[in-house]
């Protein structure tokens, strides 16, 4: 509890006013409150994704065949086949390869702009930027868990409505990690605001290129 409390209110802190803690907390300080705190967030959020599966499972299993259904029929929305609570035991796995991903192609950005790179800073910098998308998927994973599908896909809205909630959170996600992001690469690797937004968005670049690579070779 010595280092939770403080980490979580740090993760708290930079995403609600960045500049004030990028400007005066030293560059290797970053990372311990960076990783503890959003381990604390993964390790609670598993917890609460395993246990709202596995409450709602039959009625996850049933809104899943329901699911199912649909997309074998009119193929256009994702599918999950897996209503198992074990499931989630992933969700911090994924999380912390992405938080190492996102850190190693921002280090790439910076050492082909010859900015100065540390790749533990960037590290804590993408995993504070990322944080808020952590809650918003934990949120989202928690609500499909409590209020599975009960109606008939054809007779109900709730794909649609549910669809456009999901993307507007996580554009607003991704807003949140730029202006988090933006302004750590700014203070802390003394970027201009161009350069910064170039580093930040170098992950979704990488991702946009990725896709369209599958799109291309998978037809």
């Amino acid at each position: 509890m010595t280092h939770i409390l403080p980490a979580l209110k740090t993760l708290f802190t930079v995403a609600t006013r960045p500049a004030p803690y990028f400007t005066t907390v030293e560059r290797r300080e970053m990372i311990t409150p960076a990783v503890i705190g959003v381990a604390v967030l993964l390790g609670v959020g598993l917890v609460l994704l395993f246990v709202t599966a596995l409450v709602h499972f039959h009625e996850i299993s049933i809104a899943r065949a329901g699911v199912s259904e649909y997309y074998a029929r009119e193929g256009v929305i994702p599918l999950i086949d897996d209503p198992s609570p074990w499931r989630h035991l992933t969700f911090p796995i994924i999380w912390a390869t992405l938080f190492a991903l996102v850190a190693g192609l921002r280090y790439g950005a910076l050492a082909l702009f010859g900015d100065a790179r540390d790749f533990l800073v960037l590290l804590a910098i993408s995993i504070f930027g990322l944080a808020p998308m952590v809650v918003i998927a934990i949120l989202h994973g928690i609500g499909n868990n409590l209020f599975p599908f009960a109606a008939p896909l054809e007779e109900s809205n709730a794909l649609l409505i549910r669809s456009y909630a999901m993307i507007a959170l996580v554009l607003v996600g991704i807003a949140w990690e730029g202006h988090i992001c933006v302004r750590a690469f700014r203070i802390v690797c003394a970027q201009n605001a161009g350069r910064a937004a170039l580093t930040w968005l170098t992950p979704w670049f990488a991702l946009v290129a990725f896709y369209a690579t599958l799109r291309f070779f998978g037809g």
